[in-house]
């Protein structure tokens, strides 16, 4: 119960399935009741637009029923990301369409033939779509004194680069990304201590096709 007088009773409905539910008002003796039925809903009727970029950003308006006043007690899904919620009534929910686009996460987790593990990309040969973005991270102990960097290079040629030309700044330890249109070489920067880079190609297929998600809408 939220407020009661002696015309009015407001109160919050528990959760419940959906269906018609018999209710009553009880006096608190116990002398008399009211009963009535109630129905629990939910329905959606409409999503505008039907249509929205790969680099997601659309705002999404879905209309129906039962969608309740809390945010975070809804969820809505395009395919399997997260549209961001705006705003939520019983009838309407507005969300962010989520990008369709994904990210390739590529770290200095491979294996070098001579000096082991941390010296070679996780991923060299990377086979994207216009628009997905490649994320880089690195580290090495603080003892070592290497560094490493994302540079760019020659697709032909990876390993030659300009050192005054870094996309992510050398560092011990570091993480970056880029959202990719074009085919790129990258090379780590020659290390220090150990007079070698390493490096690999994103090679960057273009999109032909509609992608066509589902959504699920969660209350």
């Amino acid at each position: 119960i939220v407020a009661a007088s002696t015309s009015h009773i407001e109160c919050t409905l528990p959760e419940n399935e959906l269906g018609v539910k018999k209710c009553a008002v009880v006096r608190s003796d116990g002398f008399s009741s009211i009963e009535f039925d109630m129905e629990y809903v939910l329905s959606l009727t409409s999503v505008s637009p039907n249509k929205g970029s790969y680099a997601g950003g659309s705002i999404l308006t879905i209309t129906g029923e039962g969608f309740g006043t809390v945010d975070s007690d809804v969820e809505v899904r395009v395919g399997q990301k997260k549209c961001e919620i705006l705003t939520v009534s019983d009838t309407t929910i507005t969300c962010k369409q989520p990008p369709v686009t994904r990210t390739v996460q590529v770290g200095n987790s491979g294996q070098h033939e001579t000096f082991g593990i941390g010296y070679k990309w996780s991923k060299e040969n990377i086979n994207i779509l216009t628009g997905d973005t490649v994320e880089w991270s690195w580290g090495y102990s603080p003892e070592s004194g290497v560094t490493s960097g994302i540079y760019p290079s020659d697709p032909d040629d990876i390993l030659s680069y300009d050192a005054s030309n870094f996309y992510c700044q050398p560092s011990q330890s570091g993480t970056c990304s880029k959202r990719f249109d074009f085919d790129y070489g990258f090379t780590s920067g020659t290390l220090k201590g150990y007079g070698f880079s390493f490096g690999g190609n994103i090679v960057v297929i273009e999109r032909t096709s509609n992608v066509v998600e589902d959504i699920l809408v969660l209350v």
